[in-house]
C-alpha cells in the first residue's frame, strides 16, 4: 500500500478545488433560488431575458451564468445559454427528478453555522451550534429536511417498501422512526394496503408526513405518533408496540437505539 501512495503524483488541484468549494455551493445556491435552469428550459436563455424574468442585475447574471458554464452546469453560445444534460434533469425544476430544492436543508444557515469554525468543532469534539444542534427537540431546520429532502428519499422509499412486502404473516406492523417527510410509511402503504403503520417524529416534523400521506390519498391508513423522544414512545405509547413489529424503518439512528431498548420485538 505505501508503494502504491508513493507512486501517486502530487494533485495541487484537489487542494485548490478544496479550498474554493464554497464558490460553486454559493453559485449553484443561487442559481436555483433565481429559477435560472427552469428559465432557461422554458427559452428564456439570455441575460436580457433572464434579467427581466429574475430581477436581478445583468451583471449579476453574466457572470453567474458565465460560472456556471465553465463549471458544467450551462453550456454557453453566441446566442445564449443552454442547459447540461445534468441541469436538464436534476436543476429543472420541472423535472421528476428535480434535486435542487435539498439546498434549502443542506446549505441552510442553520445548518452551515456548525461549519463555521470547524477547527474549534475539531478540539471539542461537539457542535458549536446552540442547544444540541440537529439533536434539539423540535429543531426547525428539520421541517425543512422533511419539506426539500424528498428527492434524494424517493427511490429508496421504493427498496424500503419492496422489502416489507418480502415478510409474510398478518398483521404487517410496521412502525417509521423519526418519519420526517413520511415518504418511507406512504410508500409501505401503498405496496401493502393492509399493513399497520405507525409515524413518530416531533410534532412540527410530523405535520409535513401527515400532509404527504393526505396528500398520496392514504392519510388515514398511517397512525402518528407525536413524540418528542423515544423516551416519551417507551414511556407514553407502550400499548402501541405490545404486539410484534414486522419492520421498523428509519433514515436516521433512531431505529438502532430503538431496537436495542427493545430487544424483544
Amino acid at each position: 500500500m505505501k508503494a502504491e501512495i508513493r507512486d501517486v503524483e502530487p494533485n495541487p488541484q484537489l487542494v485548490w478545488d478544496t479550498i474554493n468549494a464554497y464558490q460553486r455551493t454559493a453559485a449553484l445556491h443561487a442559481a436555483i433560488d433565481l429559477d435560472l435552469f427552469t428559465l432557461i428550459a422554458d427559452g428564456i436563455d439570455t441575460v436580457a431575458d433572464l434579467v427581466a424574468k429574475s430581477g436581478a442585475s445583468a451583471r449579476g447574471i453574466r457572470i453567474l451564468c458565465d460560472y456556471l458554464a465553465v463549471t458544467g452546469f450551462l453550456w454557453k453560445s453566441d446566442i445564449g445559454y443552454q442547459l447540461t444534460p445534468t441541469s436538464s434533469v436534476f436543476l429543472n425544476r420541472k423535472s421528476p427528478a428535480f434535486m435542487g430544492s435539498m439546498v434549502n436543508f443542506l446549505n441552510s444557515p442553520k445548518l452551515m453555522a456548525g461549519f463555521a469554525n470547524f477547527t474549534e468543532t475539531v478540539r471539542r469534539g461537539a457542535t458549536q451550534l446552540e442547544s444540541g444542534g440537529v439533536n434539539e427537540p423540535e429543531f426547525s431546520e428539520w421541517v425543512t429536511f422533511a419539506e426539500y429532502m424528498t428527492p434524494l428519499m424517493t427511490n429508496a422509499c421504493e427498496l424500503i417498501a419492496e422489502e416489507c412486502a418480502r415478510v409474510s404473516g398478518s398483521p404487517m406492523r410496521v412502525l417509521d422512526l423519526g418519519a420526517g417527510h413520511g415518504l418511507f410509511g406512504i410508500a409501505v402503504a401503498r405496496r401493502i394496503p393492509e399493513a399497520e403503520i405507525t409515524a413518530q417524529d416531533w410534532p412540527n416534523v410530523l405535520k409535513i408526513a401527515q400532509r404527504n400521506a393526505y396528500s398520496a390519498g392514504i392519510g388515514i391508513a398511517i397512525t402518528y405518533c407525536q413524540a418528542m423522544s423515544l423516551r416519551s414512545i417507551w414511556a407514553g405509547n407502550t400499548a402501541s408496540f405490545c404486539s410484534p413489529i414486522s419492520y421498523i424503518i428509519s433514515s436516521s439512528r433512531l431505529a438502532s437505539r430503538f431496537c436495542r431498548k427493545h430487544i424483544d420485538l
